[in-house]
């Protein structure tokens, strides 16, 4: 099998892709990535979730936004290690079983990846980020029709924040 060389190809401008690992919870996502400067590029991730369960009054909500700055270390124009910094802006609403919780959170922290060349177009990317989280939230139980108000909760973690397993579409220009 020849080598596929992506500067034969011409130029990346940008990519779209979807995280798999998000389709297996049953998460709606989508990424856009614009490359510049050789070895730069700018990602932009959304995720939304909105399922409630009919027989009873079980949910899973929630929606995030996630900026992401990238440099990426081989001259084969965005392919291979990157390194990256990125914050992630959210909101949710779960309720489980019995009791609920609603609120908020960001996050910042760093990423590594590795982006395989699959074909000239398609590519799998592995990543994952560490960092901070920050998050705020009501905690409120079932009561037949209603939803009474417990206490409000603030929470913060360090550790993993982000993992990938992402398909991406690749557009260039000659």
């Amino acid at each position: 099998v020849p080598a596929i060389v992506p500067s034969k190809l011409g130029i990346p401008v940008m990519s779209l892709k979807t995280n798999l690992l998000e389709w297996c919870g049953l998460i709606i996502n989508g990424e856009i990535e614009w490359y510049f400067a050789r070895h730069f590029s700018l990602n932009a991730e959304y995720n939304y979730a909105n399922w409630r369960f009919k027989n009873d009054y079980r949910q899973w909500r929630g929606g995030v936004i996630s900026p992401e700055f990238r440099y990426w270390f081989s001259p084969d124009l965005f392919r291979r290690h990157y390194l990256g910094i990125y914050g992630q802006l959210g909101e949710y609403n779960v309720k489980p079983k019995k009791y609920g919780y609603q609120g908020d959170f960001y996050t910042v922290g760093l990423s590594y990846g590795y982006s395989f060349l699959l074909n000239p177009h398609l590519n799998l990317e592995l990543g994952i980020g560490v960092g901070y989280m920050r998050t705020k939230y009501d905690k409120y139980i079932q009561a037949d029709d209603c939803y009474p108000y417990l206490n409000t909760t603030t929470k913060e973690y360090w550790g993993v924040t982000k993992l990938k397993v992402s398909l991406v579409y690749n557009f260039w220009i000659k």
